[in-house]
C-alpha cells in the first residue's frame, strides 16, 4: 500500500468563481442508470437535490468524449484522487470508445461554461475483472496527460484508509452520504447544467439485493455483492440518475470528505424500492494503489 498522505485531500475551501473557461455538450438518454452500452441502458443523475455552492466540491471531475467535429460531449462524472488520476466507473466506456476515442477531463467545473482546467486523458484503465455485460467491478482510472496543480478550486478527495472501519457493511449502513453530478433532475427530465448534490443514508445491502433481483437479475447474476453499496432516501425522491455515472459518493470522516462509492447503476431514479447502487471503493484500494502511482505521486487517504 502506498504511503499515507493526508495533505490537502477532502477539504472544501472556496465557492468563489475563478476566471477561466470550459465547455460541454450535455447528452442524456436512459430508463435506468449506469450503463452506456448494455441491454438495460443505465446512466445517472441527481434527483431531489440542490445546486451546490459554485466550486465547493473541488475534486469532482467532468469527463467528455471528443467528437469527430472536435467538440466535447459530456460522458460522466469522476473524482480527482491525486495529481495524475481520476477515478470513475468502467461502464461509461464502450469497447469502441477505448479503441478509438479521445477524452478530456474538466476540473474546477460548476456549469457548462466554466472550468479551472481541461486535461487530456492519456489512457483509460478499467478493472481487469470488469465485464461490459455485468456491473461487477465497475471501476476505472483515467491517467491525465499532465499533473494537476492543486488550489482552492481543484484538489483531491480522500480515499478510505485500509484501517478504516467504513469498509464493512455494518459500519456503513445508515451513514449519511452525499453524491454530486450534472445528470437529470428528474426521471426522464432535463439534464442539469450546473453541479447538483443530494444526501441520503446508505441502505441495507440485503434489502437492496431483494429488490433488484426482481427487475434485472440477468445483469448481476450474483446479486448485490459485498463490493457494492446501496444508498437512497427511505421515502424515495432523492437519488443519482442519468448523467451522474462515475461520480463520487462521499461521507465526512474526521472533518474530511472521503469517497466511499462510485455511481454505478439503478432502476428508474428516486424510487424508494430501488436505491442507487454504487461501486464500493474500499475493496479496490489495492488495485488503485498499484495502478494510480506515478513517480512520487500517491493517492490520499483519510484517517
Amino acid at each position: 500500500m502506498p504511503e499515507i498522505n493526508l495533505h490537502m485531500c477532502g477539504i472544501r475551501v472556496s465557492s468563489r468563481a475563478p476566471s477561466s473557461r470550459g465547455k460541454r455538450d450535455l447528452n442524456s438518454e436512459a430508463i435506468v442508470y449506469g450503463d452506456a452500452a448494455g441491454s438495460i441502458p443505465l446512466s445517472a443523475r441527481i434527483v431531489g437535490g440542490k445546486e451546490v455552492e459554485p466550486f465547493s466540491w473541488p475534486w469532482v471531475a467532468a469527463l467528455y468524449k471528443v467528437t469527430e467535429s472536435g467538440g466535447n460531449r459530456f460522458l460522466s462524472g469522476g473524482s480527482l484522487i491525486n495529481e495524475n488520476f481520476v477515478l470513475t466507473a468502467a461502464h461509461v466506456f464502450t469497447p469502441d470508445d477505448l479503441r478509438s476515442s479521445s477524452f478530456v477531463v474538466m476540473l474546477g467545473t460548476h456549469n457548462a461554461k466554466e472550468a479551472v482546467g481541461e486535461y487530456t486523458v492519456m489512457y483509460v484503465l478499467r478493472h481487469p475483472d470488469y465485464q461490459q455485460r455485468f456491473y461487477y467491478n465497475d471501476i476505472a482510472l483515467l491517467r491525465l496527460e499532465r499533473p494537476v496543480a492543486f488550489n482552492e478550486y481543484v484538489m483531491p478527495v480522500c480515499l478510505p484508509s485500509p484501517a478504516t472501519p467504513l469498509s464493512r457493511d455494518r459500519d456503513l449502513e445508515g451513514k449519511q452520504v452525499t453524491v454530486m453530478g450534472w445528470g437529470d433532475e428528474s426521471y426522464g427530465g432535463k439534464t442539469s447544467r450546473v453541479l447538483r448534490e443530494v444526501s441520503f443514508p446508505i441502505a441495507s445491502r440485503k434489502a437492496c439485493n431483494a429488490s433488484y433481483v426482481r427487475v434485472a437479475s440477468n445483469r448481476f447474476p450474483r446479486g448485490i455483492v459485498a463490493n457494492m453499496l446501496c444508498a437512497g432516501h427511505p421515502n424515495g425522491g432523492k437519488d443519482a440518475c442519468q448523467g451522474d455515472s462515475g461520480g463520487p459518493l462521499t461521507t465526512v470522516q474526521n472533518d474530511r470528505h472521503m469517497q466511499v462509492g462510485i455511481v454505478s447503476f439503478g432502476y428508474k431514479c428516486g424510487d424508494k424500492e430501488y436505491p442507487g447502487v454504487y461501486t464500493k471503493v474500499a475493496p479496490y484500494l489495492g488495485w488503485i494503489a498499484e495502478n494510480a502511482r506515478c513517480d512520487d505521486h500517491h493517492h490520499y487517504y483519510s484517517k
